[in-house]
């Protein structure tokens, strides 16, 4: 009876498995989330001419490739470290373009390898107002989230000046002071420098997202009068710039990635963190828009379904066939306990 019920519950156990098993094998590994959907391309600035060897000039003279002014969309930058994703109401210039409006407009470049430019849609370099967010890429390595009780210290603009030594423009003060966001990984922060009119570009907003092992930095100039206007664009140009996975802030390895030499105050010093500080250890963070996966769910059923299935009917078929082995050792012996009258009748 025992035997039978196990057989039974092995034979269910494996239809189950294969019922499960068949729609999934014919499906394939499932479907895969979208990298990014590219938008429809921005209109070139007014005034922009198509050259005859296919460049297109811009109406400050700048040039690059037609495939590179206007564009929007995802974008990957840094081999493949970063990823722009433009909307509709920006456009994107690459790394030549934005090199010249900084000599424009008598601004450093910022600290890292200069990647490109975002623009709002309605604006061009050479309108008065024109304001671009620098798109910047610096390999300094993992930085530890510490030290941000600094930004507040009375010194700390004294340690951020004594820190950039010339041609660098001299921090007169900060519009807005230095702060970090946990969650994005993101500090931000404004400075104002010294400047003999108000129509000089001497406000620069800045924004450094932290990733496993580089640093990306949005910077965007302009003249004391467009602070409001630069620093409530930064954040929303921030969220178009993200670490593509493998590269992001939380994948980084404790104890198998070179420890962090930077912290957050380096961010504006550029100098490596006091020596002796700790280096926190990161805890992988989940995307807060995905649901927490269980251990045990569906795919997995399905995976190793079968083949339990599969064991439990084995399991089942050993007692049988060792009781009809022995029914048959049985009927063996009998034979060998009659008498040889019998078997002569």
């Amino acid at each position: 009876m025992i035997r039978t019920i196990a057989a039974t519950l092995a034979t269910a156990c494996l239809m189950a498995g294969l019922v499960l098993a068949g729609p999934a094998a014919a499906d394939g590994p499932g479907p895969t989330a979208p990298k990014g959907t590219v938008r429809p391309a921005t209109p070139l600035p007014p005034g922009t001419v198509t050259q005859e060897d296919g460049t297109t000039v811009l109406p400050d003279g700048a040039t690059a490739p037609p495939e590179s002014i206007g564009k929007n969309g995802d974008i990957p930058l840094a081999n493949g470290a970063l990823r722009l994703f433009v909307p509709t109401t920006h456009y994107f210039m690459p790394a030549p373009e934005a090199r010249a409006h900084l000599q424009r407009i008598n601004a450093p470049a910022p600290a890292g390898e200069v990647l490109g430019m975002i623009a709002p849609a309605n604006s061009r370099p050479l309108d008065d107002a024109f304001w671009g967010a620098v798109i910047s890429h610096n390999p300094l390595g993992h930085v530890a989230e510490q030290r941000s009780e600094r930004f507040s210290a009375p010194d700390f603009p004294d340690e951020v000046r004594a820190a950039r030594a010339a041609p660098a423009p001299r921090l007169e003060s900060f519009a807005v002071l230095p702060s970090h966001d946990p969650v994005r990984h993101a500090t931000s922060w404004t400075e104002r420098y010294a400047a003999p009119n108000p129509t000089v570009r001497s406000v620069r907003s800045e924004q450094r997202i932290l990733g496993r092992d580089a640093v990306a930095g949005v910077t965007i100039d302009g003249r004391p009068d467009q602070i409001a206007a630069i620093t409530s664009a930064l954040p929303e140009i921030g969220r178009m710039v993200t670490f593509a996975p493998g590269k992001r802030y939380t994948d980084y390895v404790t104890g198998t990635d070179p420890a962090a030499g930077y912290d957050l105050p380096s961010l504006l010093t550029l100098k490596a963190r006091p020596g002796g500080a700790a280096t926190p250890a990161v805890e992988p963070a989940g995307d807060r828009n995905t649901a927490p996966q269980s251990a045990l769910n569906m795919d997995s059923l399905t995976k190793w379904l079968p083949w339990a299935g599969a064991g439990l009917l084995v399991l089942a078929l050993i007692p049988w066939l060792v009781g009809r082995s022995r029914r048959r050792k049985d009927t063996v012996e009998d034979r060998n306990l009659v008498p040889p009258e019998e078997k002569k009748s």
